[in-house]
């Protein structure tokens, strides 16, 4: 705070300088600073307004988080990168062990993965809505179900829901009120404890194979699993853009 009182000063000068330059009439009695005491206590009171009013409240959300300085980030720092990928291709397994296979550029979120989601209107999965499916490794039953961002052009037309990938997963997760499964800690490292909702023996021995493993040596150990068990990740498309990881 110390810090950041003493830049806005620095930077209300160059901008006074700034406009004076320009000739602008201003007032320079009635200044305002977001970080002053001032702020801070018209903040705060607005806050205990909330309070008093019952408009403020405490909920479990997502946030951008940097594991470098370990810190959140606001969604206007953010800037977005194109990196090489592919779509992975992993088959899911019904009650009558039929194959639901979806298509995902983030196999090492497949632990984390609350539920499987199509268009409503996709004309192949609407026999699988309220069912479940059970995930391949992990052995975690997932339900199916129908949301309009589900895009059937996108890769095999149904896809993974984990919390979180991106910020479609947020909404999705959000609008159909499904469990959050966090796996990736503030470290950026997969959490060294076995989720409890991976209960199945095999399903916490693959886990183990994840502990402690950045991002992209989960992605890795995934894959190989996958393909060690027989159930290859196919890769189903190159270049494909990846998305964010919250």
């Amino acid at each position: 705070m110390e810090l950041c009182e003493t830049l806005t000063v620095q930077d209300e000068k160059v901008f006074e300088d700034l406009f004076t330059r320009l000739g602008l009439s201003v007032d320079w009695r009635q200044t305002y600073r977001t970080i002053d005491e001032n702020s801070r206590a018209a903040s705060q009171r607005a806050f205990l307004r909330d309070v008093n009013s019952g408009n403020a409240y405490t909920a479990e959300a997502p946030t951008l988080w940097d594991i470098t300085f370990r810190t959140a980030v606001a969604q206007a720092e953010l800037e977005a990168k194109e990196r090489p990928g592919a779509y992975q291709a992993i088959p899911f397994f019904a009650a009558d062990g039929s194959e639901v296979v979806i298509e995902t550029t983030r196999p090492e979120l497949l632990p984390a993965c609350v539920a499987l989601v199509a268009h409503p209107d996709d004309e192949r999965y609407q026999p699988l809505f309220g069912t479940t499916v059970t995930s391949p490794l992990f052995g975690v039953e997932v339900e199916v179900t129908a949301h309009r961002l589900a895009d059937p052009e996108k890769g095999s037309g149904i896809a993974m829901i984990c919390t979180f990938g991106d910020m479609t997963d947020v909404t999705w997760w959000r609008e159909l009120q499904l469990p959050t499964r966090a796996l990736i800690g503030r470290d950026g490292r997969f959490a060294r404890e076995t989720p409890e909702w991976i209960a199945s023996a095999q399903g916490r021995l693959s886990y183990e194979q994840l502990v402690s493993k950045t991002v992209h040596s989960a992605k890795e150990a995934v894959v190989e699993m996958l393909g060690e068990a027989r159930l290859p990740a196919r890769r189903a498309q190159a270049d494909h853009p990846r998305r964010p990881l919250l």
